[in-house]
């Protein structure tokens, strides 16, 4: 079966998740986690994100590829666990009264972790082949909240009806 994905055009979060399918951990054969709304990249997909902290700032490289993708997605923030590894970018997912939070985990070592425990804001960066842009305007890059959570909140939430 193949999918129109003119049909999906204006849905940015469905084509972000189908751009990163092959990369998702859930999708594969053998994946025996009890999540359901959180897509979990792999070692490999994770590779492709940059991470840094600069000048105050922490920042996280998006290849350019995917880029302008990750600008049209209803971000809500990205959410961290002290001690735990991982970065969970929190999105909305569906259309009123169908919408719920979902995420997507970067895979991101807890050391990293724990030294952006104190920021409020990640920004997102176009990244190219040749790294970081480190000038940042509203065409190669954006900002959302950053905070420190317990757990998997998203998934507790029901589903609107």
């Amino acid at each position: 079966m193949e999918i129109d994905i003119n049909k999906y055009s204006n849905n940015k979060e469905l084509l972000m998740l189908m751009e990163l399918a092959h990369e998702i951990s859930n999708y594969q054969d053998g994946f025996k986690g009890k999540i359901n709304h959180t897509f979990i990249l792999g070692p490999a997909g994770s590779s492709c994100f940059g991470f840094e902290v600069r000048d105050d700032n922490v920042l996280l490289g998006v290849p350019e590829e995917l880029f302008e993708l990750f600008m049209g997605v209803r971000w809500y923030v990205a959410n961290i666990i002290k001690d735990k590894p991982g970065l969970y970018l929190v999105f909305e997912m569906g259309i009123h009264p169908k919408n719920h939070p979902v995420a997507l985990r970067i895979y991101t070592r807890t050391k990293r972790v724990n030294a952006i425990l104190n920021f409020n804001k990640i920004i997102f960066v176009k990244m190219t082949n040749n790294g970081f842009s480190y000038h940042l305007t509203p065409k190669t890059s954006f900002e959302i909240p950053l905070k420190v959570v317990e757990g998997l909140d998203w998934e507790k939430i029901s589903l609107n009806n």
